[in-house]
């Protein structure tokens, strides 16, 4: 009798079991995945349903039509009279620029590695879907209030109505919280991309914003408007690797930004990241001189692109030339001790170039805990790309990174006496760095 209730109860038994399963496995995923919606969504932030934004807001006390830009800054007359309302979006008008700002009695505007246009959409082409429909719906509200296309205004009040648009819903242009400064042809590129693709993590609108090195006379409102917009929830994030390699950068960036910032800093066999970065410079002049047809032809091959480099770092003696841009940048723990004097080295995070490439997921995992920023990635996100010789990752139309190097050059191949020359020049310079960080990088073993 006993033995004929348990055998009827077991179907019964089973089934609560496996259900338990599947409300613990559905329950997770939804707590999982509302965490990471309650980043992304605007609950919190803001509504929307009081945004107006009219080309009249912008008019000042004398008539002239006033741009006005996130910080309140009022431009030249001279430029205002080129932003007036109701010019067409034409090739001409999409290089105007939107905001100009003031420092030390000279204007300045920003410089955007794409025409405003473009950046216009790669800043909407970034917010989620629920935004761009609202984005969408509020430019429809403006054409019908105003009997006017958005697309009818200059890109520069184009500009300023997306701003005051996200500014609505909690997203604003701030300073970066952390930087990746370097090091040149060291994956900078594709963690920058990887790291991105966070929804805690808000990358700059270009890619490199080269203020510190570059562009600091023209002030801090300036770097503000080459940020990317950001909530509240987000931190904010630029890349610029000559960073690293500018002396002046640390003590700036200890000045403007204060002593919380943190920093990423990626590194290679520094002969390695030589011989790339020579590569990158030739092509980067070659694609600034020469049409696409006029670069296939060039004739190259490992042996000569090696015998122009060695011209490069080598001296009239034969000995390696310190001064040479290629050997200085991969002087690792030269530029090192200069950020040390400015900032703990408990504010920097060392990563590995070639980790990187052979597991992706490791590294940007390192950058999670590294920020404080909770578990998002997964081994399962990410792919190594055969034709790429790279890893991309499962996220949206553009699943890998962008190529900085086209590769239409031959890899210079050196002769083994030159070989040997850098490996005993990096051999101190290596070993000092490794003492100094503690990092285990399998390619500094021929170094000590």
């Amino acid at each position: 009798m006993s033995q004929s209730i348990m055998h009827c109860h077991k179907p019964f038994v089973t089934v609560i079991f496996f259900g338990a399963i599947l409300i613990f496995v559905v329950g997770s995923y939804l707590a999982a995945n509302s965490a990471v919606t309650l980043l992304r969504t605007a609950d919190e932030w803001p509504t929307v349903q009081n945004f107006s934004w009219s080309v009249s807001d912008l008019v000042q006390g004398d008539k002239e039509t006033m741009v006005k830009s996130p910080n309140g800054s009022r431009p030249s007359k001279d430029v205002t009279r080129q932003m007036g309302r109701g010019a067409p979006m034409t090739d001409s008008s999409s290089k105007v620029e939107p905001v100009i700002f003031s420092h030390k009695g000279r204007s300045y505007s920003p410089k955007w590695s794409s025409t405003l246009r473009e950046s216009i959409q790669k800043v909407l082409s970034q917010l989620d879907p629920e935004l761009q429909v609202q984005y969408t719906l509020q430019a429809k509200k403006y054409e019908t209030q105003h009997s006017e296309s958005i697309h009818q205004l200059t890109v520069a009040l184009q500009w300023d109505f997306l701003v005051k648009f996200l500014e609505a819903v909690g997203y604003t242009q701030r300073f970066p919280d952390f930087i990746n400064i370097g090091v040149k042809k060291s994956g900078t590129n594709a963690l920058g991309f990887f790291i991105s693709q966070h929804p805690l993590i808000s990358h700059s609108i270009g890619n490199e914003v080269h203020f510190f090195d570059w562009n600091y006379e023209k002030g801090l409102d300036y770097y503000r408007s080459k940020m990317g917009f950001s909530s509240k929830f987000q931190l904010s994030f630029e890349k610029t690797p000559r960073y690293f390699v500018t002396d002046s950068a640390p003590g700036n960036i200890l000045k403007d930004l204060g002593n919380a910032t943190k920093f990423i800093l990626m590194v290679r066999d520094p002969i390695s990241r030589l011989k790339s970065d020579f590569r990158h410079e030739r092509e980067l002049g070659l694609r600034r001189t020469r049409s696409k047809n006029t670069r296939k032809r060039v004739a190259t091959s490992p042996e000569a692109e090696g015998k122009m480099l060695t011209s490069l770092i080598l001296d009239g003696r034969g000995n390696i030339n310190s001064s040479s841009d290629v050997v200085r940048t991969s002087s690792y723990s030269v530029h090192l001790k200069n950020w040390l004097k400015y900032y703990p080295l408990s504010s920097f995070l060392f990563l590995d170039h070639d980790e990187l490439i052979s597991d992706t997921f490791s590294v940007v995992k390192k950058v999670e805990k590294f920020l404080n920023i909770g578990d998002y990635f997964k081994r399962n996100m990410f792919f190594f790309d055969p034709s790429r010789g790279g890893p991309c990752m499962v996220a949206g139309e553009s699943p890998c990174p962008p190529k900085s190097t086209p590769g239409f050059l031959a890899k210079a191949k050196l002769s083994k006496d030159v070989e040997s020359k850098l490996t005993q020049y990096f051999r101190p310079i290596i070993k000092d760095f490794i003492d100094i960080t503690g990092g285990d990088f399998p390619w500094a073993k021929k170094y000590l």
